[in-house]
């Protein structure tokens, strides 16, 4: 065999162990991201309003997916003040929420990045 071909069936055999490498790293990404969505999907925050009259609990999307009322908050509160408790207790649960959404995207991107330096040469 001559040269030539040795160094064509070198190059082949580079790019395969390249191409192999990089599915395999990328499957491994698409698995990291759909396990950070699982975990996305189980996020539930509860948190209680100004006053603990009002208790909500939203998910990674800010979707209300809980409230409780305190008994007797109905009549001790306006509408108004009732609707700021709500809101209040929306918006810590939110911002709690928040705060455990991007812990799961910051690791997922740091293992992405620890990783791909992993492989540089």
């Amino acid at each position: 065999m001559s040269d030539e071909m040795q160094a064509v069936f070198a190059a082949i055999d580079k790019a395969e162990a390249q191409y192999h490498a990089a599915d395999s790293f990328i499957t491994r990404t698409i698995d990291a991201h759909q396990a950070a969505q699982e975990e996305l999907n189980g996020i539930l925050v509860r948190r209680p309003s100004d006053d603990e009259s009002v208790i909500a609990g939203v998910d990674a999307r800010h979707r209300l997916r809980d409230l409780w009322i305190k008994e007797g908050a109905c009549t001790s509160h306006t509408n108004e003040s009732l609707a700021r408790e709500i809101h209040s207790a929306i918006k810590a649960a939110s911002a709690e929420a928040d705060t455990r959404r991007g812990n799961i995207a910051i690791a997922v991107d740091a293992s992405a990045v620890q990783e791909l330096m992993a492989q540089q040469p």
